[in-house]
C-alpha cells in the first residue's frame, strides 16, 4: 500500500507541476481511446470481482476532466476520419465500453449524456438478453466457491484448495489467465468440467447483468454507437479459421439485424498482443469492419493501424492522479 501511495503522490505532483500535459502535448495530434467495462451506483470492494467497475460518482468526475482537457469524438467521427471526410481535432479522445453490461445503459449513458460526450459500446452478442456470466469471470467465481475438493486445473491436474484466502485468490487468477492461453476447445472442455458441479453463487445484477436487445436499441437510440465484441468473447487467436469467421461475421450480422444500422467497429476480447494475429486482422477486414481495438496501451494515428488501435484501460478504484496520467500517457513511463 505504501508503494501505491507513493506512486499516486508522485503522479499527483507531476500533474500539479504540468508534466502530464507537457507529455500530452507531444501526443496532441494522435487519438486517445479509453476502455471502460462497468459503471455502478456505489463503490464496490476492490477485489477481482469488481476491479472493472467504476462508481457513478468517479465516472462523472472523470468525464468532467475529459470534457475540460480533451476533445471527445464519436465512433462515427472515427470512421469519417478513416474515410477521409474529416480530420481529428487536437487532443482527440474516444470513450469505449466492453462486454454489454446493463449498467452501461442505466448508469454510464446518463452520465455521458449529462457531459455531452459520445461513446462506442462493444457488445458480445451471445450474452445479450441472457442471464449468463462472462466466461473468464465465471471461472473465477466457480473456483472461489469450490469447497472441499482440490481446485481442478485444465488438462486434468489439481491443486490443493486448503489455502488462505489470499493464496487461493492468486491461484484462481493464475488459472483464469491460463485459460486465455488454451485452445478454444480446451477452454470449453474445462468450463464444461466446472459446470458439471452445482453452483448457486448469488450475483449482483447491477454488476454482472447484460443488456437485452431492447436495451441495446435504447442505447443506440440515444445516439451512442454499438460495436462488436464477438459472439462468445473467445480469445480470437485461439480459434481455427472457421470458428474465427463465425465469431466475427455472426456478431456483426446480429448487431446490424437487431439495430438496423451498420457496425464497422470491433474490439478484440482481452486485446493483448497474443490475443489477435495477422489472420484475425485479415478476417476482421474481410468481414467488413473498418477498424478494430486492442487493449494495448498507447496513442493512435488511426490511418496507420486501423485494425490495431490502442486503448488505455480505466479500472475501478483508480486514483485521480493515476487517471490524469492515463489521459496524458505518462502512466506508461510510470509503470501503470
Amino acid at each position: 500500500m505504501a508503494g501505491v501511495s507513493a506512486k499516486n503522490l508522485a503522479l499527483d505532483l507531476a500533474r500539479r507541476g504540468g508534466a502530464n500535459w507537457a507529455f500530452r502535448r507531444m501526443q496532441r495530434s494522435r487519438l486517445l481511446v479509453l476502455t471502460y467495462h462497468g459503471v455502478v451506483a456505489e463503490d464496490h470492494p476492490g477485489d477481482y470481482r469488481f476491479r472493472s467497475t467504476v462508481s457513478r460518482r468517479d465516472f462523472r468526475t472523470q468525464l468532467e476532466t475529459v470534457g475540460k482537457l480533451l476533445s471527445p469524438i464519436s465512433g462515427s467521427d472515427l470512421i469519417d476520419t478513416l474515410d477521409g471526410r474529416r480530420s481529428l481535432p487536437r487532443n482527440a479522445v474516444l470513450i469505449t465500453f466492453d462486454d454489454g453490461y446493463r449498467n452501461n445503459l442505466t448508469h454510464a449513458a446518463p452520465e455521458l449524456e449529462r457531459a455531452g460526450i459520445p461513446a462506442v459500446f462493444f457488445v458480445s452478442t451471445g450474452y445479450i438478453g441472457s442471464d449468463r456470466v462472462l466466461w473468464p469471470l465465471e471461472i473465477k467465481l466457480r473456483l472461489q466457491d469450490w469447497d472441499g475438493d482440490p481446485l481442478p486445473l485444465p488438462g486434468g491436474l489439481e491443486v490443493p484448495s486448503d489455502m488462505d484466502r489470499g493464496s487461493r485468490t492468486a491461484q484462481i487468477l493464475k488459472i483464469s489467465d491460463l485459460c486465455k492461453h488454451l485452445s478454444d476447445a480446451e477452454r470449453r472442455r474445462y468450463l464444461s468440467q466446472l459446470r458439471a458441479r452445482p453452483w448457486s453463487c448469488p450475483l449482483d445484477p447491477e454488476v454482472y447483468a447484460f443488456m437485452s436487445w431492447d436495451e441495446v436499441r435504447d442505447l443506440r437510440g440515444r445516439g451512442f454507437d454499438i460495436g462488436s465484441h464477438t459472439v462468445e468473447h473467445p480469445i480470437l487467436s485461439r480459434l481455427d479459421s472457421d470458428e474465427l469467421t463465425i465469431e466475427l461475421a455472426a456478431s456483426k450480422r446480429a448487431i446490424e439485424a437487431k439495430l438496423g444500422t451498420d457496425c464497422p467497429w470491433l474490439a478484440y476480447p482481452n486485446g493483448g498482443r497474443a490475443d489477435f494475429s495477422a489472420d484475425v486482422v485479415a478476417q476482421a477486414e474481410s468481414a467488413g469492419y473498418r477498424c478494430a481495438f486492442t487493449q494495448l496501451p498507447g496513442f493512435n494515428s488511426p490511418l496507420e493501424v486501423p485494425f490495431e488501435l490502442c486503448r488505455m484501460d480505466v479500472p475501478g478504484h483508480v486514483h485521480p492522479a493515476v487517471f490524469h496520467s492515463r489521459l496524458s500517457g505518462l502512466f506508461m513511463l510510470a509503470g501503470g
